[in-house]
């Protein structure tokens, strides 16, 4: 369905966007200090790496096999941390699956409306990881006095959890990358409502990336990117 000049608009966007360019245009400086929860195995390392050759990044990852895959990929401006990021300072289970990016605090729904196979058959082997607030995280970094220019979440499900104990560093940070998920995959659902009522004082800027679900037609999980209003 054609309404107005959406359409035109948006292939003027598709022709111009890239994620290099966006990020270029929404953080100005040649060294942004990064914060990467759920650093897997450096993807998201390499990706700032890139665009940002002086930033200094700070990657935290649980999984203790997919940090040590991130320690070998990682360049010297990176500092790496092996912890979950969550409610509380505690050590708590943590989920692995063949399929190690999917990887969470939260078990998979083996009883998933949206999944399109996996839950069903996946083979879940739980585990005890460190767990450290966000809040706890930034005062272990040394980067209490430091303006964050980035915080990059991706933690499958657990999204919510780590800005419930980290309202102190949220003032720190100008701006945040995250993936919402908002289907049954996990024990665990997340909204835009639950999350807009813990980022006071940020506004929703753009939503970057769409999982569409092809069964169902809904929408698994959106990536997400916030500013600071101050």
């Amino acid at each position: 369905m054609i309404c107005g000049e959406t359409h035109l608009r948006n292939e003027i966007y598709n022709k111009n966007f890239s994620e290099e360019n966006f990020y270029k245009k929404l953080i100005e400086t040649e060294k942004p200090v990064i914060i990467d929860i759920g650093a897997h195995t450096g993807e998201s390392v390499d990706f700032f790496s890139k665009i940002f050759p002086k930033a200094e990044i700070f990657s935290v990852e649980p999984d203790p096999e997919s940090y040590q895959k991130l320690v070998n990929n990682v360049a010297s401006n990176v500092t790496t941390f092996n912890a979950a990021v969550g409610s509380s300072n505690k050590i708590l289970s943590f989920y692995q699956y063949d399929k190690s990016h999917l990887n969470s605090l939260y078990p998979i729904n083996k009883e998933s409306q949206d999944s399109l196979g996996y839950a069903e058959s996946c083979i879940e082997k739980k585990i005890d990881v460190s767990c450290i607030t966000l809040d706890s995280l930034v005062d272990k970094l040394d980067l209490t006095d430091v303006k964050i220019d980035l915080l990059k979440i991706d933690v499958q499900g657990a999204e919510l959890d780590i800005f419930s104990s980290g309202q102190n560093a949220l003032k720190k940070i100008n701006n945040i990358t995250l993936e919402l998920n908002l289907f049954d995959f996990y024990e665990k659902k997340n909204n835009f409502l639950s999350l807009e009522s813990l980022l006071h004082g940020f506004e929703l800027y753009a939503i970057t990336k769409l999982s569409q679900n092809p069964k169902n037609f809904r929408t698994d999980w959106v990536e997400v990117f916030y500013k600071s209003l101050t």
